[in-house]
């Protein structure tokens, strides 16, 4: 048993040093200004499962570089929902838009209040405040049925809004990752 554990160890470990070189080699091609095979690099690291805001974000400096302004997009986009807080991939979707022509319609308050609500909390969040709701209600739930005490109605029904709309919210957010992950899944 410590043979296969020691064995799996060196092979994440090994595994996470090919990247970190994969990565740096990527860099330095984009330094040289070698965007398509920066581009490869990059892709490289997707392809052994590991996942970062830098990667997605170099590889959509690159599109960017190579004029491909959709590509470079996506990238950016996908940059985003690892970190919600870049504000260097929102000014780069900005620039490629910009670079498209392509100018985003009014948006009604009601739509631009709800992708503001969506942006406020990571996914984690939202995944453990409704945690904290069901446990409530099962607290709740306990304390009437097994210890007889008179809980008030009006605190079940809040609990369950909240978690109706916690539930809303999850399904919302996954829905517009998936958007984004699967709108160009023909370039990866």
């Amino acid at each position: 048993m410590k043979k296969a554990t020691t064995y799996l160890f060196l092979i994440f470990t090994f595994n996470a040093f090919s990247a970190e070189n994969i990565f740096e080699k990527a860099d330095s091609l984009y330094q040289l200004h070698q965007y398509e095979n920066a581009i490869d690099q990059y892709n490289l690291i997707l392809e052994t499962g590991l996942e970062s805001p830098s990667v997605y974000c170099n590889l959509g400096i690159c599109y960017y570089k190579l004029k491909e302004f959709k590509k470079s997009k996506n990238y950016f986009n996908r940059c985003l929902i690892l970190d919600s807080e870049n504000k260097k991939c929102e000014a780069n979707i900005k620039l490629c838009d910009l670079k498209t022509l392509k100018k985003q319609p009014p948006k009604f308050i009601f739509v631009r209040w709800w992708e503001t609500y969506l942006n406020l909390l990571p996914i984690s969040s939202l995944y453990i405040s409704s945690l904290i709701t069901m446990l409530l209600l099962l607290f709740f739930t306990f304390m009437t049925i097994i210890k007889k005490k008179k809980v008030p109605k009006y605190i079940f029904a809040i609990l369950i809004l909240i978690n109706i709309l916690l539930y809303f919210t999850i399904q919302s957010k996954q829905l517009k990752h998936k958007r984004i992950f699967h709108k160009y899944s023909s370039i990866i």
